[in-house]
């Protein structure tokens, strides 16, 4: 039976939900806006199956096959429309696409009509707006791991896209390898609080006395480095916060909003657990390197298996492309803080 006495043990996966075959488990929300596992002690049957799913209790191991020293690519997609509708340099929606458009499904994340995010599950190709541009809220997982081991049964193939301690939790909920299954984790910062979120969107239609009716993390109008949170409201109005005066955005940068176990995180470092990781390159450059850094978005991609180092090959021609070495990522900033928080 899975029993979260310290909340620092928990990442809010839900893949313990997913396998319990008495549908024990249910999630509760705390003070924090953090979701946290409570199991009905009258439907368990003590079959451990949610104790052999976690991948707080079982994290290591998990990068086994991995490369120590990944080979490392600079990405800005080419179509600057492209790149001004992602949040980077374009690399998540340019890989989605292709899978898509070769037959895999795509297990990402998409907003709710609340503006609460959930984990999503399509081969629609008509779908991929809705799953790209990042979102920096705790996703609600309920359902997705099951569904993707289903498919992959079946002998589908399946993008899989989310945190690294969500990909953690796919790799330990599936038990074994699949050669169809794409795995892509970014560069993570923590996750934020849907409650608290909840109330600055609340707070921002209070001063603007309207609706919310659009909101994009990362919008370019005022530069790519500025962080910029875009509100669009049904009045017709627009907000542009950037990470200087945006509450969210300070709150965010501050890290009060962030799950106690971002703070111990078992899935950074390398070797990495995914695939693929992809994430913003905000290197500037040094004379006589491309110019890929003019505010507008620019990406890495850093190969951490064969198969992501392969899957590259479909999609580089898309790109202005630079290879580096691994340890640029992590010039001007913490490898423990950035690269997998």
């Amino acid at each position: 039976m899975i029993s979260i006495i310290n909340n620092r043990e928990c990442c809010g996966c839900q893949a313990c939900e997913d396998i319990c075959p008495k549908a024990a488990i249910t999630f509760h929300t705390d003070e924090e806006g953090f979701w946290y596992p409570n199991v009905d002690m009258d439907k368990c049957v003590d079959c451990h199956l949610c104790e052999k799913v976690c991948p707080i209790l079982h994290h290591e191991g998990l990068n086994k096959g991995n490369k120590t020293h990944p080979e490392t690519f600079i990405l800005q997609h080419k179509d600057t429309a492209e790149r001004f509708n992602s949040t980077s340099g374009a690399a998540y929606p340019a890989i989605a696409k292709w899978c898509l458009e070769h037959g895999y499904y795509v297990a990402g994340h998409i907003f709710n009509e609340d503006y609460t995010v959930r984990g999503y599950v399509t081969n629609s190709l008509e779908d991929l707006e809705i799953l790209r541009k990042s979102k920096y809220l705790q996703s609600d997982m309920k359902g997705v791991y099951a569904t993707v081991r289903k498919l992959l049964k079946n002998g589908e193939k399946v993008l899989l896209s989310g945190c690294p301690c969500q990909i953690g939790a796919m790799k330990t909920f599936l038990q074994k390898d699949y050669e169809g299954l794409l795995t892509v984790d970014f560069t993570c910062m923590g996750i934020d609080s849907p409650w608290a979120f909840k109330k600055y969107i609340e707070s921002m239609e209070k001063i603007y006395g309207s609706k919310l009716a659009y909101f994009k993390s990362k919008s370019k109008e005022t530069g790519w480095r500025d962080l910029t949170n875009k509100m669009i409201f049904e009045s017709g109005k627009t907000y542009f916060g950037t990470r200087t005066v945006d509450p969210n955005l300070k709150a965010t940068f501050l890290d009060i909003l962030m799950r106690p176990s971002c703070f111990e995180c078992k899935f950074k470092g390398l070797p990495r657990i995914s695939d693929i990781t992809i994430g913003d390159f905000w290197h500037r450059r040094a004379p006589g390197e491309i110019a890929m850094d003019d505010n507008t978005g620019t990406s890495y991609y850093m190969a951490n298996s064969q198969k992501g180092l392969e899957f590259l090959t479909n999609i580089e021609n898309l790109f202005r492309s630079e290879q580096k070495e691994v340890e640029v990522l992590f010039k001007g900033r913490s490898e423990e803080r950035r690269v997998g928080k």
